[in-house]
């Protein structure tokens, strides 16, 4: 499915509003999908992007809403009110609270005439799109707004649903997803200055370690995810002091090294900016002073860390520092305990203890092996956001893991299963299971045209000796290199991973 050029979307005459309609909505959902892909290309380049649905209260809302979204997306927003894909935030709201979304992008489905005359929302929002239930209304809605856009479309053999084309390959991961999953927690977040805080029982008692005054102590910021990836405003309240100072001696720092080459390359800039990283025999420097461009500092093409492969392709080879590779996974099984819903979270004790030890040892908890599912995405997130979701198996799902804990930053796209010896015993005990990498913007078919199809490793992470010397190796594309006084290059404006 296809539609108008969005570029050629007017503003109002007399106001910096957009206004565009779709034709009637029907069943099949087409309509409210064009209507939602519009959006989203509206608000791609807010530092907030937010879209606000706006529907009439007699309309089937989980039914509407499934016609052009993914059933776990509908779940999240009729629970919670929001919901958030692809690096935008959509959130369901009623006439009664319009007023705080002004000057916001908003989708306005099942309203009346009479609705956005008295709302006024045609002279408040940002940009309003009217999909109207019939061809009356339709009529109305021209006769007060007539400048309004047209948004048309034509059909092919693509999906319908909120986002663009689908290749058959994401098309099957949502289809599992779906089938054996049910998404507990999610969110995206990032590009804010305020603090935003994970929830908690409000008890005074540290989520990890259980403590509480005066045991336990919080007086220091505790970030629910680490610096490093680009975090400044997810805290944990719930967070003890004793543990902050664990998880940054005994974790953080490991994740911190087994994650730089790729943070340095995509740019990630943490509590210390953009780390630089260099090639193993030193005659390669990755650096980038800003997340505009990324400068090598080569001797030679071919004796360093960067090959070239044609076609504005090369490959880094980057030294990692050493790390603890079971400590790397640690940290992202805390983060995931971090957001963990309430109603989980006690079955998650095990996973609390084992990553307040002391030590990294297998004995301490005898679980093997620690996977990670990586994934390149060679669409960022937007503005530096982070994206996360926990999954739990649906109750009538076996043969696949209990929880699964997915993360993306940047290019990079994180995957585990939460280690649960109770809930996957059958898992344990050596039988076959199934797991699929979860599902991005990567498998959409206009991105993975122009960049090809993200690559997708497993990493085994339950290492418990130091590791020194390793070497990533990182495929990408850019669109411009530039050459530089001392044999340097800069490659930019966009350094996507193949």
């Amino acid at each position: 499915m296809t539609f108008s050029n969005d570029a050629n979307l007017k503003q109002h005459a007399g106001c910096k509003i957009i206004r565009a309609h779709t034709p009637p909505y029907k069943s099949n959902g087409i309509a409210l999908a064009c209507a939602l892909q519009t959006a989203v290309w509206l608000v791609r380049k807010k530092e907030k992007p937010i879209i606000v649905l706006w529907m009439g209260n007699d309309l089937p809302a989980r039914d509407v809403l499934e016609s052009a979204m993914s059933v776990d997306l509908v779940d999240h927003l009729l629970g919670e009110g929001h919901c958030a894909a692809d690096g935008v935030q959509f959130n369901l709201i009623d006439t009664t609270k319009l007023v705080t979304y002004e000057h916001e992008t908003i989708v306005a489905l099942g309203t009346s005439v009479l609705e956005l005359e008295a709302s006024q929302v045609l002279d408040t929002a940002g940009a309003l799109i009217f999909v109207p239930l019939g061809e009356r209304d339709l009529k109305a809605y021209m006769r007060l707004a007539p400048d309004s856009n047209r948004i048309s479309w034509k059909e092919e053999e693509q999906s319908r649903e909120l986002g663009f084309a689908r290749t058959s390959v994401l098309q099957q991961k949502l289809s599992w997803y779906r089938q054996f999953y049910k998404v507990v927690a999610s969110d995206t977040f990032g590009g804010e200055n305020s603090s935003r805080y994970v929830p908690h029982d409000g008890t005074g008692r540290c989520r990890y370690c259980g403590n509480s005054p005066p045991d336990a102590t919080f007086r220091w910021k505790s970030h629910a995810f680490p610096e490093q990836i680009g975090n400044k405003m997810l805290v944990d309240l719930a967070e003890c002091d004793a543990c902050n100072r664990h998880f940054g001696d005994m974790l953080d720092d490991d994740f911190a090294k087994w994650t730089q080459p790729w943070r340095s390359v995509f740019r990630v800039a943490g509590r210390k900016g953009i780390p630089t990283s260099k090639s193993g025999d030193g005659k390669m420097r990755v650096q980038a002073d800003d997340v505009t461009h990324l400068k090598l500092y080569v001797s030679s093409i071919g004796e360093s860390g960067l090959i070239e492969s044609g076609e504005n392709r090369i490959h880094l080879r980057v030294e990692r520092q050493a790390y603890v590779p079971m400590a790397a996974y640690k940290c992202i099984v805390k983060m995931a305990l971090a957001v963990m819903p309430a109603d989980y979270a006690s079955e998650c004790e095990h996973l609390k203890k084992w990553i307040l030890e002391k030590s990294h040892t297998f004995e301490s908890y005898k679980f093997k092996p620690l996977s990670v599912w990586l994934q390149f995405v060679p669409v960022q997130t937007l503005n530096g956001s982070i994206t996360y979701a926990v999954l739990r198996r649906t109750d009538s799902a076996s043969r696949v893991p209990y929880l699964i804990f997915v993360l993306q930053f940047s290019h990079l796209h994180l995957q585990i299963a939460l280690p649960m010896h109770e809930q996957d015993k059958a898992l344990c005990d050596g039988k076959l299971f199934e797991i699929m990498p979860f599902p991005h913007i990567g498998g959409l078919a206009e991105v993975e045209a122009k960049f090809g199809r993200s690559e997708v490793r497993t990493v085994d992470l339950s290492g418990v000796e130091r590791v020194k010397g390793e070497i990533e190796t990182i495929p990408f594309k850019y669109e411009q290199r530039v050459e530089l006084p001392n044999n340097s290059k800069r490659l930019g404006p966009t350094v996507s991973p193949c």
